[in-house]
């Protein structure tokens, strides 16, 4: 029996089709704040780059090829931003937007995944997901330490600092360094909070909340539910299974011939 070939579809068609499926209730009834938001996330697929890279990538009738372009593109950010904020790059404002708008392309990839299960593909392993999750975890966390670098560098001016720190990093008297940026976010992700350093400014400490209520979403939602599949069959492993009973019924009804 040949190979199953993987055949893809077009991507921004198969958003419409998603959309048309929502929108009549076909797989799943919802109405409400619900309806609203599983619109919205559908709607929000037109405008991605990683949609962009889905559509470029999906021409390709190689399905690693595209989960390949996929993983390349999610650790590339991670690596911008932690090279952007290591040279200080992220003082410039146009940097940061950059950054918040690749982290904000992957949050709505991780609600959809949660929200929308009903209508995208099932990943083609959950260990595999598992795994870009974490790296998709570092980036927002690496988004929040070049949100707090920049703020720090625009407004901490004429004495006024938007952290307070102790002793020990008060010696740095106009900014902090880099890498502490990015150890406050990761401690901020953590809820850990050791007291060395704190958010001053209003509007850092809203920013703050938000990293914690995004932090609490993607630990207690997002990894504990695909934790929760990490024994289910991969998209390889199924295709061989399914190919293996086939066979074996082949065989079967040979012998009882």
């Amino acid at each position: 029996m040949p190979k199953k070939k993987y055949v893809p579809n077009g991507f921004y068609e198969q958003q419409c089709a998603n959309l048309s499926t929502i929108w009549h209730n076909k797989k799943y009834k919802d109405f409400g704040i619900e309806r609203l938001i599983r619109l919205t996330i559908q709607l929000l697929s037109f405008a991605t780059p990683a949609g962009l890279i889905r559509w470029v990538t999906g021409k390709s009738k190689n399905l690693l090829v595209r989960k390949i372009s996929i993983e390349v593109y999610a650790i590339g950010k991670v690596v911008f931003a932690w090279q952007a904020i290591s040279h200080g790059w992220t003082s410039n404002g146009w940097v940061t937007v950059f950054i918040v708008i690749m982290t904000a392309d992957t949050l709505h990839f991780l609600l959809g995944r949660i929200i929308l299960n009903d209508i995208w593909r099932q990943p083609i392993s959950f260990q595999r997901s598992l795994i870009m999750t974490f790296v998709n975890y570092a980036e927002i966390c690496l988004c929040f330490a070049a949100i707090y670098y920049y703020w720090d560098h625009a407004y901490s001016i004429n004495g006024y600092h938007v952290f307070s720190v102790n002793d020990k990093l008060a010696k740095f008297q106009d900014h902090l360094p880099p890498v502490t940026y990015i150890y406050f976010s990761f401690v901020t992700a953590a809820t850990i909070g050791y007291g060395d350093i704190s958010p001053f400014d209003p509007f850092v400490q809203s920013v703050v909340n938000a990293q914690i209520i995004i932090s609490l979403f993607m630990v207690v939602v997002i990894i504990a539910s695909l934790a929760s599949k990490l024994q289910d069959d991969t998209f390889y492993n199924k295709e061989e299974k399914k190919k293996e009973k086939e066979e074996a019924e082949k065989a079967k009804a040979k012998a009882q011939g």
